[in-house]
Formats: structure tokens, sequence, C-alpha cells
């Protein structure tokens, strides 16, 4: 299972940031559940994490030396902010959810309690912070620190796909079909347009008055239409005469987003043709 997360988000994105949760494996953490970090070098920079934690999955965490979690959970809400599913709405849930923040960063020694500080004659050492925030009535918003400690090892690692100098992450599956796949959505766009016109039945006529002596908008099965002396009324071909050329852009597309891919007959399952 650790395998497949990690070549998963390996290979879609670039790269892929394990970390070690004292498990009996290590955890691949989802990139969008980064808040922020170093978006030229992840592990060189303070890396935090959003997390959502249920009232029983926080109070389990007192084990870990977390505090002040009772005042956090009885002002826990029952939504999410910014998930996946929805990510600029609040998302209303069945339970309540806590949201809560693991940073990892060098920081000013006094953010520490006074019996974690140790003196090694820097003003910085690296650190571990959980903490949470609240709005009151007024809506004003609030801090609220769960943990805070020395941090001796990052417990992260990165590895990262076909390496981009200054860049956070490689370059990814996803980026790498980026082309294919903007000329794709233009041939399609413009076969929809074909195929709009092409399901309307429109006519033509020489006769000015036609459409106002017989009432065109509302027309029955089978009614008869007049028409001026030599004026006869016929349909216009909207057949969509060049969308073929637009379907062979595609599947040439895709022949080629999948010889970029990697995404063979074979690999897919498929039966190879002859």
């Amino acid at each position: 299972t650790f395998i497949d997360e990690m070549v998963e988000s390996y290979v879609d994105f670039g790269g892929v940031l394990i970390k070690d949760v004292n498990n009996i494996r290590p955890e691949v953490v989802p990139l969008q559940r980064i808040a922020f970090c170093d978006q030229t070098d992840i592990l060189k920079g303070t890396i935090c994490e959003k997390h959502y934690y249920s009232p029983e999955e926080l109070r389990g965490m007192k084990k870990n030396g977390w505090k002040n979690i009772d005042e956090l959970i009885t002002l826990a809400q029952n939504e999410k902010k910014n998930t996946p599913v929805a990510p600029n709405k609040t998302t209303k849930t069945p339970i309540r959810y806590i949201e809560v923040y693991e940073v990892h960063g060098v920081f000013p020694k006094e953010w520490l309690n006074e019996d974690s500080y140790y003196d090694d004659g820097e003003s910085l050492v690296p650190q571990l912070h959980i903490c949470a925030f609240y709005a009151n009535q007024e809506g004003f918003k609030y801090g609220i620190t769960l943990f805070k400690g020395i941090e001796k090892e990052l417990p992260y690692k990165l590895l990262l796909r076909d390496k981009i100098y200054g860049r956070a992450l490689g370059f990814g599956g996803a980026e790498e079909l980026f082309e294919p796949q903007v000329w794709v959505n233009y041939d399609v766009i413009r076969m929809k347009g074909m195929l709009d016109i092409a399901s309307k039945v429109i006519f033509q006529t020489a006769d000015s008055a036609f459409a106002n002596r017989n009432k065109t908008g509302v027309l029955e099965n089978g009614e008869i239409l007049i028409t001026e002396p030599n004026m006869p009324i016929s349909q216009i071909n909207t057949s969509p005469v060049n969308i073929t050329v637009f379907q062979n852009s595609v599947a040439e597309w895709e022949a080629q987003a999948r010889q970029m891919g990697a995404a063979t007959e074979a690999i897919m399952g498929e039966s190879p043709t002859s």
C-alpha cells in the first residue's frame, strides 16, 4: 500500500513527501494537506500541515502530551473548510471537526516552554508546534497551542521525479500532458460547435414575408406552408462536413499522450493491434 501511494504522488505530481509517524510503515503525505511550505525547496523551509480531527481522535492525543484539548473541542463546529471536494467553501459535516495545524521549522528559542530550553549558544532551534484557531462571538480569531517542543530531526523525506532547479516539485505526469490536453480541448470545443449547428433544422426562401405569414415559430407536424410564386422554401445543409478532421486530430493527440505517458496497450491491459 505504501508503494502504491508513493508511486501515485511521485508520477502524477513530480514528487512524493514521506513522513515518519512511528508506525509500521511511513506515511505518504497528501500534497493537498500542506498548508504552506518553501516553494523552492520543501525540506529546507518551514512545513505546515493542516489536519482535521474528530473530538475522539483529539482526545487520543493526550497521551502524546497535547494540552488544551477539551477547551478546543467545545469550540468545534460541524464543518470542514477548503476540502478537496469544495476548495473554496465550507462543507457541513454530521460530526464536529477541529482544524489543527502541525508546524515544523526553525524558530526563536523563546517560542518554547522554559523547561524545554537547551543552551547550545543558538537563538534559533528546530521546533514542532501543534496549534489551532477559533473565533469568538465577536468574530475575533484566537490561537490555542496544543503542543510545542524541540524537534531534533525532521520526520520528512522527499523524492522528486525529473528535478527542476529552483522548484519544490519535479516535472509531473499531469504537467507532462498539459499540451495534448489543451489541443484536445480545442478540437472538442470545435466539434461541439459543429454538432450544435447540425442539430438545428434551418430553412431558406426568397420570400421576405414568409415567416410572418406562416407563423413558423409555432408549426405543427403536417402543416401546409404558403409561398409566393417562384419563391420555394428549402432546407439549409448544416451537416458537420469537417468534423472528421477534428476527430482525427483528437486521436493523434491521444496517441501522442499515450506515448508520452508510457500508456501502452500492455500497460493498460488491452490487446495490441495487429
